[in-house]
């Protein structure tokens, strides 16, 4: 499993420096968690668009190496709020296809916002993102590099 997740890091910084020197201009790091079987890909880009469209082609560049049934979500960051500087997140999950909230508390462990987390669907929702309703089915991602 470690070569195969080495060649599959290589073959995706290599479509990100394409993609930096063609397309868009961003940032990325890679990081692979051998313990936990998981490759983070975190890609900072000036527009959304830019992450969308970068996170599209890694997905499908996953697919097409055969790493599809490793594939679980995409997190966007997209705001701080209070002195704790709580992270808010968007999770797209590729199983369902479908977009939640994630508001971890910073000053607990693995324990979440779920009031936030409603505030953020209330806020956000609407007929151009598929939303995932059923809260269970909102699973916390812990643990992100981020």
């Amino acid at each position: 499993m470690h070569s195969s997740f080495d060649e599959l890091k290589l073959y995706i910084e290599n479509l990100l420096d394409a993609t930096k020197k063609y397309a868009f201009d961003l940032s990325y790091a890679i990081h692979i968690d051998y313990n936990s079987g998981y490759l983070w890909i975190i890609i900072d880009a000036n527009k959304i668009e830019d992450s969308i469209a970068c996170i599209s082609a890694i997905g499908e560049t996953i697919e097409q190496k055969g790493f599809s049934q490793h594939l679980l979500s995409a997190v966007f960051e997209f705001g701080k709020d209070g002195s704790e500087r709580q992270p808010y997140y968007l999770v797209y999950n590729y199983e369902l296809d479908k977009f939640y909230p994630f508001v971890p508390i910073m000053s607990r462990r693995k324990a979440r916002n779920n009031q936030e987390e409603m505030k953020i669907m209330r806020a956000i929702a609407d007929d151009r993102l598929p939303f995932e309703e059923d809260m269970d089915r909102w699973h916390p991602i812990w643990g992100l590099p981020f």
